[in-house]
């Protein structure tokens, strides 16, 4: 019975610290990516990722470009439409 009980603490224990290693790398590796991410350019962060702030930048470019045309400033809006096209 003893023998029993201490091969099931023997297994719970080292399936508990498997998972805390485990636990533990994933956290490290999201807090990499995220520190990362923080010190990318946005560009660069947008090439290297493309699906992830797609939407977002596309949404930034229409928004920017209707501001410009309503100051008159048709080029640049012009401009910016022509980069969100590219983003669709």
């Amino acid at each position: 019975m003893t023998d029993l009980l201490h091969k099931l603490v023997s297994a719970v224990l080292t399936g508990g610290l498997i998972a805390l290693v485990g636990a533990l790398s994933v956290a490290a590796r999201r807090r990499r990516v995220a520190r990362e991410e923080a010190a990318a350019h946005w560009r660069e962060l947008t090439g290297a990722r493309p699906g992830r702030f797609r939407a977002e930048r596309r949404a930034a470019l229409g928004r920017l470009g209707a501001l410009l045309a309503a100051t008159g400033q048709e080029q640049q809006a012009a401009q910016v439409r022509q980069e969100a096209t590219r983003l669709a």
